[in-house]
Order: structure tokens, then sequence, then C-alpha cells
């Protein structure tokens, strides 16, 4: 094993003990996000750096986006937030690395740019790691070597503070969301899975960033929208890819039903569905529509279940993410 690997774990142990009191000696520390998102990549790895580098600039530290792939919503979001998009000119303190198109070859030659690195891999199969912090933000996960687990799921400031009072009587509102750039093109099968709802139930499907889909009768189609609390506080039940919108939809209390798309998203919403105590929904088997269709039904008679679910969720989910990988960054700083 190498000499820094040996470091890293040191720092690793150092790390898990220390609670949150280094926090505050992230200020005025130079913090890189190396991220990208996109087509097939969907936008959840720009979106939980944003998540952590809100964090970060809300305590004095100074934050920026390095991507060679950011869809111009998402650009214009870190602009409005305060975050630069730019290539970084001189050595930074930190560079987080949260992209699967980024090699170990490559990121060897990525730490030149930093002093340290912290790399996000919520797959932990993406090795050998030469990094000084490593993060399977996963719930469930349990890598050596990783922080890891649902401690570690970063959530934006907008929804941290969108928490309310919510009731479980009948189901009026439908919240759809597939992705940021819908990879799976799961759209069109959802809205077909829905299709025998009382007339009296709204539907709302949140396109994503690049997608148009076929307007469709008796649904609301909104477009690049991120205030995806408010969203979620309007559903009664939601209907979600699994990915950081999951993760939202729990800490809110919004009933939902996930929706396994892609590979990296079955272990920890496995895990997730295993503490809650229901099945997920791998949406590549076969008759996932009908399956879709009787979860739905199911759920929208049982409010109990959805109460029931919502609770389990809130608890699972602290919102302390960002908090707890800040501390990690600034003890070994």
């Amino acid at each position: 094993m190498s000499s820094l690997s040996l470091l890293r774990i040191k720092m690793l142990n150092q790390v898990q003990h220390s609670g949150f009191e280094a926090i505050v000696s992230i200020k005025d520390k130079t913090l890189v996000f190396r991220a990208d998102g996109g087509g097939h990549r969907g936008i959840g790895h720009l979106m939980r750096c944003l998540a952590l580098a809100e964090a970060a600039a809300a305590l004095g530290g100074r934050t920026s986006l390095w991507t060679e792939a950011c869809p111009p919503p998402v650009a214009a979001l870190y602009r409005d937030r305060g975050i630069p998009i730019e290539r970084p000119s001189s050595r930074a303190d930190w560079l987080i690395v949260d992209s699967y198109d980024i090699t170990s070859e490559m990121r060897d030659s990525l730490r030149t740019s930093a002093q340290r690195m912290l790399v996000i891999d919520d797959v932990g199969d993406n090795g050998p790691y030469e990094a000084d912090l490593l993060v399977n933000p996963n719930l469930g996960a349990s890598e050596p070597g990783f922080l890891a687990g649902s401690d570690y799921i970063f959530l934006r400031q907008d929804v941290l503070s969108a928490k309310t009072k919510r009731s479980f009587g009948p189901v009026k509102h439908i919240l759809i969301s597939c992705g940021g750039s819908d990879p799976a093109q799961a759209n069109p099968s959802v809205l077909h899975a829905l299709r025998g709802l009382p007339t009296d139930v709204e539907v709302r499907l949140l396109t994503g960033v690049d997608v148009s889909p076929e307007a469709a009768p008796n649904v609301e189609c909104v477009s690049a929208s991120f205030d995806i609390a408010a969203h979620l506080n309007w559903a009664d039940l939601a209907i979600l890819a699994a990915g950081t919108v999951q993760w939202e939809a729990a800490y809110l209390g919004c009933p939902f039903i996930p929706l396994i798309i892609a590979d990296n998203q079955k272990p920890g919403t496995d895990a997730f569905a295993n503490q809650v105590g229901f099945e997920a929904l791998d949406w590549r088997a076969e008759h996932h529509i009908q399956a879709l269709a009787n979860a739905v039904t199911a759920l929208m008679a049982l409010p109990e279940e959805r109460q029931r679910r919502a609770y389990i969720g809130q608890h699972i989910i602290d919102g302390q993410g960002c908090q707890r990988m800040l501390a990690a960054i600034a003890q070994i700083a």
C-alpha cells in the first residue's frame, strides 16, 4: 500500500471521530468541484456538488465548478448561487471530483491542480484511488477506506429549509420526476401507467433540463425547474427516478415510489426500501409499467402506509451530510 493510502486511512480514522468542531477552518479555503452532467449522465453529480459548494460558501469557502459538460440551465443555477464556472488558474486547497467520465488515470493528473483531493464515487469500483478522502453517499455503502452511507447524502439549502407539516389524506397531487435528463426515457411509460387515475387527481411531470415530451391530457409539464422542494411539498405522492431526488423526498416526508433505472442506483435504493419495508421497483424488469400502476393504486388507498414510509424516510435522511463532509475536509485541511 502506498504512503499516500496509509496517510488517507489515518486521516479517515481522525475524521470519523472529529464531529463538526473543525468545520469553521474551511474559511477562505479554495474548493474546486470537478463534475459533469447532462444527457446519459443525468445531472445528479452536478446537483450534489452544488449542495456541498453552497454549504462551503456559506462558511466562507471560495468555491467554483470545473466542468466539461453542464446543461445551460444547471450552469445558470450555479451562477445564480454565486458559484463561478471556470478552470482553476492556481492550485486549489481541495479538488472535489464527482464524475463517472474521469478515470483513475485522469484523477492522477488532476491531483496537481490541488493540495488535497476528495473523490465522490457512489459505485465504489472506479479505483484505484489515490485521494485524501473517498465518499460513497449510497445508503448501506460500507467500503473500507470510504466515508459512506446516508450520513453523507448532500442536500441543497433550499430543500433543507423547506420541511413542513404534511397531511396524509386522499391523494390529489402526483409528482413525476424521472431525472434531470430522463436518460432512460421513462416519462412516457410512467404516464402510461397512470392512465387509469381518477379525473380529479392532478399530475405534474418534471421533464428535466433537456427533455420535451409530447403533451399528455390532464398532465402539467414543467421543464428545467430546480425548485424541487416546492414540487415535493405540493405532491401527496411522487414517482421518482432513484437518485438525489428520492433523498430530497425522504427528507421532506413526501411518500414516493422509487424507480431504479440504472445499475448504480440499485444498491442504495434497495437498502432504503429494505429499511422502510417495501420492494423497490426496477424499471428495467418485465411488466414494470403494470407494477407501477399497481403500486400507485395500492398507496393511494393506504394513507397509513404513506405516512409510515414518510416517517421512516425522514429519520433515515437527516440533512446533515454537507456539514459532515465539510467537517471531514476541515479536519485534514
